[in-house]
């Protein structure tokens, strides 16, 4: 119970402490002050027209429209249930051709 209370009174203390040196942060002689960028002289850019930093505008990947995409899904999902398969024969004959060991 006594720990309890000490460490109440510990995370009290740091969240006080942490709390008088945030606004001591903030306390400037205009009031509250805004976050600004960097560099205030960075060009302002349009709401559809971003930049592209550290790629290329072309990621040389086609895009696919949704029937393209149903018929890649259907496709991956044949071929992973065919490869499924193969591995459950080969399976099946490594088990059939193994020795026992009874």
């Amino acid at each position: 119970m006594v720990e309890n209370r000490r460490a109440r009174r510990l995370v009290c203390t740091i969240a006080a402490m942490l709390a008088m040196a945030g606004l001591a942060a903030c306390s400037k002689e205009d009031g509250l002050s805004l976050p600004m960028a960097p560099h205030p002289n960075v060009p302002a850019v349009t709401h559809d027209n971003y930049p592209h930093i550290g790629t290329n505008e072309d990621s040389g990947r086609n895009i696919l429209y949704p029937s393209q995409r149903i018929a890649l899904e259907r496709n991956i999902a044949r071929t992973g249930i065919e490869h499924s398969r193969n591995l459950e024969r080969r399976l099946e004959a490594e088990s059939e051709n193994a020795p026992n060991t009874n």
